[in-house]
């Protein structure tokens, strides 16, 4: 009787304790996945090698975030720049575990 209550204990903890829920505020288009055309300030590279960490910084509207990688046939060169240099870039929220963080670029070039 003993195990059964504190299996159906842990049951209990688990089903109401593992809950996955968005935060509103740092997601950003999320909803229908749609880009965004903005300016914005590209202020560093963060070499830390986690998940969510590494890529270009860039302040867009007071908000920093974080890309990877650009479009094939940019013409801005990331690996060749000096920060911090203003951009006019369209991109979307790259969605996943790294979501209102890491932005997908989809245009890029300098200002």
């Amino acid at each position: 009787m003993k195990n059964v209550f504190l299996t159906l204990l842990t049951a209990a903890l688990l089903i109401t304790s593992c809950s996955k829920t968005a935060d509103k505020e740092s997601a950003v288009n999320t909803s229908d996945n749609s880009s965004e055309k903005s300016t914005g300030t590209i202020t560093g590279l963060n070499p830390d090698k986690c998940a969510c960490c590494w890529g270009w910084l860039v302040n867009i509207d007071g908000k920093e975030y974080k890309f990877d990688k650009i479009p094939e046939g940019s013409s801005l060169n990331v690996n060749n720049i000096s920060y911090p240099t203003k951009v006019k870039i369209e991109w979307k929220d790259a969605g996943g575990d790294c979501s209102g963080k890491l932005i997908e670029v989809l245009n890029i070039s300098p200002l």
